[in-house]
């Protein structure tokens, strides 16, 4: 019999749920279950009339110090006065654990549960305006953020990185590849030549329509995972980006750039780049799911496809001026 290696495993909620519970303080009764499973996986975890979110990172996903690098930038922004979902510390005033699966170690770490719906089930100008606004904020208060720089975001080196990835999951399309490669070889170049440290700083990482939730009217910002020093930009370039991957009106995204515009006014250099920034969220969202596909699958990608892919970076390099 041949022992194969396992790429991502799914931890038993029955036998995670012991290790929660021996690390938090949980009133009776307590319970833990499987919510959802893609680049990490969420547990619900239920203690007395409280619920939780448990969050297991994929094996080799993240560093134990890009965890903490995440941990204490939600509660920073917790402490300023930003609405997100803090870490909970357990009795002995830690915030993550690690587990050994199959597939290697993975990090544990409990939050608060988010309450109300996805910003994306009832989309408004209103509140894309309020989170844009919001969004500005953070960035402008995470100056004084001391880890700020310790967690870079560099997406040129990271574009490097996975176009092998993206490559082979287009080498049946050569055409598809050829401007992949074109793209991607413009795209790497320009974004090292941009030097300008007023265009950086801490920041989400991933603003899209469903990382905000909506409660009586009020925005809480959810899932930092991809969290870092990086392009301020790229918060507006990604909401814009995905809005319009996923049908929304494109008021929407005008609303919620205007909104970071008035917390946070862009600089007409920064403006100007805006369509590369488009182009990297393209792929940004392409390369990690070339990287990922034979962990997830290609259930993920079925909307929306390979060839809806290559029209958009054709499109956004093309006004980007990289092809």
């Amino acid at each position: 019999m041949t022992v194969l290696p396992v790429v991502y495993s799914t931890v038993d909620a029955v036998a995670l749920g012991p290790e929660i519970e021996k690390r938090f303080a949980f009133p009776s009764p307590f319970h833990c279950e499987l919510l959802a499973r893609g680049m990490n996986d969420v547990y619900m975890v239920i203690g007395g009339d409280k619920r939780y979110a448990a969050r297991l990172w994929r094996a080799s996903r993240r560093t134990e110090r890009e965890v903490t690098y995440e941990l204490d930038f939600l509660d920073f922004l917790r402490g300023e006065g930003i609405p997100v979902i803090p870490p909970v510390k357990g009795k002995s005033g830690a915030r993550h654990f690690s587990v050994e699966a199959p597939d290697g170690l993975r990090w544990v770490a409990l939050f608060e549960w988010a309450k109300g719906d996805p910003f994306a089930a009832a989309p408004s100008t209103t509140l894309a305006g309020q989170m844009g606004e919001l969004i500005g904020e953070l960035q402008f208060k995470a100056k004084r953020f001391v880890r700020a720089k310790e967690r870079p975001l560099d997406p040129a080196g990271r574009l490097r990185a996975r176009f092998p990835h993206i490559a082979r999951l287009s080498s049946y399309r050569p055409d598809h590849l050829a401007l992949f490669r074109r793209a991607a070889d413009a795209l790497t170049k320009a974004l090292d030549g941009l030097n300008d440290p007023a265009l950086l700083g801490a920041t989400h990482g991933d603003s899209t329509a469903s990382n905000f939730f909506i409660t009586d009217g009020k925005v809480t910002i959810l899932d930092f995972e991809t969290c870092g020093y990086g392009f301020l930009s790229h918060e507006l370039a990604s909401f814009y980006w995905s809005t319009g991957k996923n049908g929304i009106d494109p008021a929407i995204a005008q609303a919620f750039i205007d909104g970071a515009d008035r917390a946070r006014p862009r600089s007409k250099e920064e403006r100007d780049l805006f369509p590369l920034f488009v182009t990297n969220k393209v792929f940004d969202f392409l390369g990690g799911f070339a990287f990922s596909v034979n962990a997830l699958g290609h259930g993920a990608f079925r909307f929306p496809g390979l060839d809806w892919m290559a029209k958009s970076i054709e499109r956004h390099a093309k006004e980007a001026k990289l092809i």
